[in-house]
């Protein structure tokens, strides 16, 4: 028996399950940002002692690998011919690059409203 192999339907369908692993880590990371924002000083306060910061940095990394390879897979079989779920794949593309979009707002704005205590 022949293996079949990683067709482009099985990219689009991975492309888009991996934007929503991908989206909820950027709302899981927007979650901690903003719970820790504090509006009325206009800062994010965190302990420079505690694990909140590595796991806010572990949140958007992961989330960077699984919307930019989300976002590659879609793009891979957006075009082909042999592709019968084109327009998954260009689901899991656009998906994919909000989500990068949200998870760089989010890492921004954190870095310009950060004080450590």
């Amino acid at each position: 028996m022949a293996r079949e192999g990683f067709t482009y339907e099985k990219q689009a369908r991975l492309s888009v399950l991996l934007a929503g692993v991908a989206g909820l880590g950027a709302l899981a990371a927007l979650g901690l940002v903003l719970r820790n924002f504090q509006p009325e000083a206009g800062m994010t306060v965190y302990s420079g002692k505690g694990m909140w910061l590595p796991v806010l940095g572990i949140t958007l990394l992961v989330t960077f690998a699984a919307a930019g390879t989300g976002l590659f897979l879609g793009l891979n079989g957006a075009g082909q011919k042999r592709n019968t779920k084109s327009s998954l794949s260009w689901l899991g593309f656009f998906l994919s690059a909000g989500v990068i979009t949200l998870a760089a707002i989010v890492g921004v704005f954190f870095v310009f409203t950060r004080v450590a205590v």
